[in-house]
């Protein structure tokens, strides 16, 4: 292997840790070619070899070529005995072979200074990306306190609240960091002396680890996961559109530097593009839903191939969806042709929310008269979460017209159960949470059914 790359764990502002690890790849046999979101290297011959970070301030990373004023800075380094090897915005490396080449920068108190007027910008985004990435999970939050259950079964909605957590931490932890180092190496520089610059690699490995494991559950949970077709193909898009759009924007981004486009249009591609071709996909995604191409007409798993009607003007699809618990099962005497099962819900690799309903064609004479039922159901993968859900459900539940009452959960061989004069039952089990609407006051022995169906 001749090159390779690496993602970076140090800050732009760190020229302590990046010269430092510099010089252990060099010592490995590893020379940086270039750098960017990624430190590129090629094969060299092993060997000690002095690296030196320093700033332009007047640089930007959105600059279509390098400036006058930065040539000329280039320049006059080289001249004093080192080479330029790469540079990223204001982060300019040089390295030098020679143990007695002259320092690019001898007063603590200029370099200081240079480094904190090329790192303000910088930061300055650090930080209003950091207040945007927290606001959104407090929104996050909000959601999780008022919707918990539903929160916990959107497996896109568990990413998304993690990669801004991390995020926000990323860039919290950053500016901290070099608030604190610039106040105490701005003394030290008065002393002569300047300060090294604080290693948060080993912070930013752990947080993207942390990150990393995420998208892995992520992608599990899509592969295993028991949604409907609709809900299914929106997180199958969730792992395109979320990378490619910053895939996008970043091709776009070098296509506009190479061809000599102003750095305001470069600033503002990078700043919107991932928003504006999110957004592009948004409309995509709702034509290939709306337009029938999944859960609408191929049923709950997206395999079946629906009949539909005409039903005061609006089609109507056949579903027939597998449900666990059935009219027949409750009222064997019942026998209906026309009935449809409908099953629709969302999963993820915590717990999976359901709702299942079974009603006669709308067309038929006798739809009126035809026992129907509907029910939700929770299924609790990771227990620490079923005392949560069934205070969420039964919040819900007592917000009905008809008040609530505690019932014998016994013959539902459930853990707990709760009714409501409208033939309304919450039951819950060691797995899962069961809405049950029938409508009437069950029998013992249709109780007994219930059970066996949701306690097994």
């Amino acid at each position: 292997m001749k090159k390779f790359a690496e993602w970076s764990l140090y800050e732009m502002w760190d020229r302590t840790g990046i010269q430092r690890h510099l010089e252990r790849m060099a010592e490995k046999g590893w020379m940086l070619e270039r750098v960017g979101l990624l430190f590129h290297y090629r094969r060299c011959t092993p060997g000690k070899v002095r690296f030196c970070v320093t700033y332009y301030p007047d640089a930007d990373l959105s600059d279509p070529a390098p400036t006058e004023g930065e040539q000329e800075y280039q320049a006059l380094v080289s001249y004093a005995g080192w080479k330029r090897i790469a540079s990223n915005g204001q982060m300019q490396i040089f390295c030098a072979e020679r143990e007695d080449v002259v320092p690019v920068e001898t007063d603590p108190v200029l370099a200081v200074e240079n480094l904190h007027r090329a790192m303000r910008p910088v930061l300055t985004e650090e930080r209003r990306q950091g207040i945007g990435c927290l606001a959104l999970v407090a929104l996050y939050m909000v959601y999780l306190l008022i919707q918990p259950t539903i929160f916990w079964a959107i497996s896109v909605a568990l990413l998304g609240f993690l990669l801004f957590l991390v995020r926000g931490i990323s860039y919290g932890v950053s500016c901290i960091a070099y608030s604190r180092w610039h106040r105490r190496a701005l003394q030290a520089a008065d002393n002569g002396d300047f300060l090294d610059t604080p290693n948060l690699a080993p912070v930013k490995l752990v947080l993207r680890l942390v990150l990393l494991a995420g998208v892995l559950l992520h992608v599990i949970s899509v592969c295993t996961e028991r949604s409907d077709a609709m809900l299914h193909t929106i997180s199958l898009l969730s792992l395109i559109i979320i990378p490619g759009a910053a895939l996008g924007t970043a091709a776009v981004w070098k296509l506009m530097k190479r061809k000599g486009v102003s750095k305001e249009t470069n600033k503002a591609v990078i700043r919107l593009g991932p928003i504006f071709l999110g957004f592009l996909a948004i409309p995509l995604i709702l034509a290939l839903l709306l337009g029938g191409a999944f859960k609408n007409s191929r049923g709950f798993d997206g395999t079946q191939q629906l009949d539909s009607y005409q039903w005061q003007g609006e089609r109507q699809y056949l579903y027939h969806d597998a449900i666990p618990l059935r009219v027949e099962d409750l009222q064997p005497e019942v026998s209906c042709e026309s009935y449809i099962t409908e099953l629709s819900g969302m999963d993820s690799l915590f717990l999976g929310t359901y709702h299942a309903e079974q009603h006669p064609r709308w067309d038929d004479p006798n739809a009126e008269s035809i026992p129907t039922l509907q029910y939700n159901m929770v299924a609790v993968k990771w227990k620490a979460l079923w005392n949560t859900c069934y205070e969420d459900m039964l919040r819900d539940f007592q917000k009905g017209t008809f008040e609530p009452a505690a019932c014998d959960p016994a013959p539902w061989g459930a853990l707990q159960a709760w009714s409501r004069a409208d033939g309304t039952y919450l039951l819950g089990y060691e797995d899962g949470i069961v809405l049950l609407r029938l409508g009437y006051t069950p029998t013992e022995a249709q109780m007994q059914t219930v059970g066996a169906v949701f306690g097994k």
